[in-house]
């Protein structure tokens, strides 16, 4: 993605983005890269946006992502990574977001194999609606909200069964 994003990579990265001012300390083998908004300004490149970077280059993306803890991350991506290009977000909880992407059929078959061998909670990408997506007490809540204030299903009508 160098041509895309100006930054080049020839394995791994982690891009961390810090409010203005912040700092991390990062190992001293760590490639830094200041980016001064060249990441951010093509940030619909990444996660599902990664999608459609693939289409266009490759035209044919199956793709899949789960919710998992992070302590299984590893082991998931020792496992997936010749077969796929691999996006991970990082979500309270400990919970790692891996976001699983192939350009053909089998070896997508291969990756979900491996990916639901891990306990976790699918992200259901493919769904029109939320429930697939949100954790149990957060789906609740919002239940409870449509429930006493939006019955008719007016604001954001389908995107939940209730």
């Amino acid at each position: 993605m160098e041509g895309e994003t100006g930054v080049a990579s020839s394995g791994w990265f982690v891009i961390i983005s810090l409010p203005e001012g912040e700092t991390l300390e990062v190992p001293k083998k760590a490639q830094v890269v200041h980016d001064e908004g060249r990441l951010w300004e093509r940030r619909d490149l990444f996660f599902g946006g990664i999608i459609w970077f693939f289409w266009r280059r490759l035209g044919q993306v199956f793709y899949l992502t789960r919710d998992i803890q992070v302590e299984n991350l590893h082991e998931l991506l020792v496992n997936v990574s010749s077969m796929s290009t691999v996006q991970v977000e990082f979500l309270r909880g400990g919970i790692a977001h891996p976001f699983l992407i192939t350009t053909d059929s089998s070896s997508f078959n291969a990756v979900k194999k491996v990916m639901y061998s891990f306990p976790g909670r699918n992200f259901d990408l493919h769904d029109v609606k939320i429930n697939g997506r949100l954790d149990r007490d957060h789906l609740q809540k919002i239940i409870t909200y449509k429930k006493a204030y939006d019955k008719e299903d007016l604001f954001n009508p389908g995107k939940l069964s209730f």
